[in-house]
């Protein structure tokens, strides 16, 4: 017995109508318009911020330099040259450090002629712009002793300050005004004004 078959229907095989497909690549393209903005702002506030507490922990460490040698040379030396590039050493002759270059003894940014460069390079943070009161600032052996100022970190609405007071006592935050950054306090109006 033979038996006998219809036409073929093609309702049973899968596969994507191009409405269906049209649809996706509209929510795919809605979905990265609102992820990519939001991923720029947080790659703005993470490298301001990476900036801010490279400072903080030079901070620390060039007044641990200071107690362990006993002495009062130590100084974060923040140098700026060209257009928007900048560093900040820490340096134990800071009348002779005059270049963000690693190379070379002639330099004279490092502590007791050992070569070894520590601090912040603007380099590392790309566009992040760099604004501070100090040209040099003395890091002391003595507790509760530094001198009052700020330096700002900005990229874009992100803006991070390392604010030093009179105290002894160095703190990040964010200026008022500021778009937030996670981690850090806002500080009080006027702490972190713009240094120029």
């Amino acid at each position: 017995m033979k038996c006998h078959q219809g036409p073929t229907s093609f309702r049973g095989q899968s596969g994507l109508t191009l409405l269906e497909l049209m649809i996706t690549v509209a929510v795919i393209a809605i979905l990265v318009s609102v992820a990519v903005p939001s991923y720029q702002d947080i790659s703005r506030s993470l490298t301001v911020r990476g900036a801010a507490f490279q400072l903080f922990e030079t901070v620390h460490l060039g007044r641990s330099e200071a107690l362990k040698r006993n002495s009062e040379d130590v100084a974060l030396k923040f140098l700026t040259p060209g257009t928007g590039d900048w560093c900040i050493r820490l340096t134990d002759a800071p009348d002779s450090c005059s270049s963000c270059a690693y190379e070379g003894q002639a330099n004279k940014c490092d502590i007791d002629g050992e070569g070894i460069v520590r601090g912040v390079d603007g380099a590392h943070f790309p566009n992040v712009s760099l604004s501070s009161t100090y040209t040099t600032l003395n890091l002391s052996q003595r507790r509760n002793t530094l001198a009052s100022g700020n330096v700002r970190f900005e990229l874009g609405t992100k803006t991070a300050c390392l604010v030093t007071s009179s105290l002894g006592r160095a703190r990040l935050c964010t200026p008022s005004g500021s778009d937030a950054i996670w981690g850090m306090e806002q500080c009080e109006v006027n702490v972190c004004s713009s240094a120029e």
